[in-house]
């Protein structure tokens, strides 16, 4: 008798068929957006591979578990619950780099100029407006050139140069390059990705030390140590970036909102399901079967997982792959390619 950690999601049993099945086929159902997506070249993105393959990795692992809950052998397989352990802890990390790759993406965008500065110069004579030049040809009869255009005053007011008040509000709307922002913001978000593989890294790493602490006890407090890092990890970043994402929502209007609220209710779904693994970790058990509370195995606790950990997982890839990100994040296909030129779509 040893105790480990419990395993995430309890022991695949006879309750965890049905719902297996249901996210096997939620997870389905995501194929054809994804296959779409890649076909679509106004829509593919390199950026969402990490959610893509998430997305048809968990129809495997859907499958698997629904089979093994039906099958005593498999069910309490240690190599089997050693990949569903794996697949649990690297899952909802990708998903979160993804969302940082996106804001990152989004924020650069708007550091490059935009068109404006032309609008905000002089105007031409020709476009000072073509009711001058029919005046001046017609300067013997002005009072009846006048009276003659009287109806059709809004022609003319489209005819006419741009007041002062309009070209200022022009050149409020036009932006200057902003070089050393989007380096600060390259830097800032390029240190978030590598702690984010350093994550998974762990999360991968206490899924595969799972086996050993599950025969003999070894490397118990290694799975449960990597298992604290990488969500913590990934819920800390994930906060920071709500911080982020709030301050730019209030100083940054430049900034388009719509897509920063977007990834701020992504950012809350994944950090849910951090949270609940820091939760869940705490607890170790004698008994891959075992039924006592704390064990992930009662059925208060089978229900916890299906909300807390594999409905946002879902609800997160869906809302990812759901969307043109290359439009909404200004991404391109590379997302941000660590240029001074701004994408380009074609």
């Amino acid at each position: 008798m040893h105790e480990f950690p419990v395993p995430i999601g309890g022991a695949p049993l006879p309750i965890d068929f049905a719902p297996s099945i249901v996210f096997v086929v939620l997870y389905a159902l995501l194929l054809p957006i994804i296959i779409m997506r890649v076909l679509d070249r106004r829509a593919r993105c390199i950026v969402l591979v990490g959610t893509a393959m998430f997305a048809i990795e968990h129809i495997v692992t859907f499958s698997l578990r629904a089979y093994a809950s039906r099958n005593a052998g498999p069910r309490v397989s240690p190599t089997l619950e050693q990949y569903f352990q794996a697949t649990f802890g690297g899952g909802f990390i990708s998903i979160g780099q993804d969302v940082t790759n996106l804001f990152r993406a989004l924020l650069v965008s708007t550091t490059f100029p935009t068109a404006g500065s032309e609008a905000a110069s002089p105007p031409s004579a020709h476009s000072a407006g073509t009711s001058v030049a029919m005046q001046a040809s017609s300067a013997g009869s002005s009072v009846d050139a006048r009276q003659s255009t009287a109806p059709y005053g809004g022609d003319e007011e489209q005819g006419k140069a741009p007041s002062s008040q309009q070209l200022v509000c022009v050149a409020q709307e036009a932006h200057e390059d902003q070089p050393v922002l989007r380096k600060h913001i390259r830097t800032c978000f390029g240190i978030m990705s590598i702690l984010f593989l350093a994550a998974v890294a762990l999360g991968i790493v206490a899924g595969v030390d799972f086996k050993s602490a599950l025969q003999s006890g070894a490397n118990s407090d290694l799975v449960r140590q990597t298992r604290y890092a990488s969500a913590g990890i990934t819920v800390a970043f994930l906060a920071c970036l709500l911080g982020i994402t709030v301050y730019v929502l209030v100083a940054v209007p430049r900034v388009p909102k719509f897509p920063v609220l977007y990834l701020c209710i992504v950012c809350l779904l994944i950090m849910i399901v951090g949270l609940y693994r820091i939760g869940v970790t705490t607890h170790s058990t004698t008994s891959l079967l075992s039924t006592a509370p704390g064990s992930q195995n009662t059925t208060r606790e089978k229900i916890a997982f299906w909300i807390l950990h594999a409905a946002p997982e879902w609800i997160s890839a869906a809302m990812l792959l759901g969307i043109n990100c290359r439009r909404t994040f200004k991404t391109g296909f590379w997302g941000d390619r660590n240029s001074d030129k701004p994408v380009v779509e074609v």
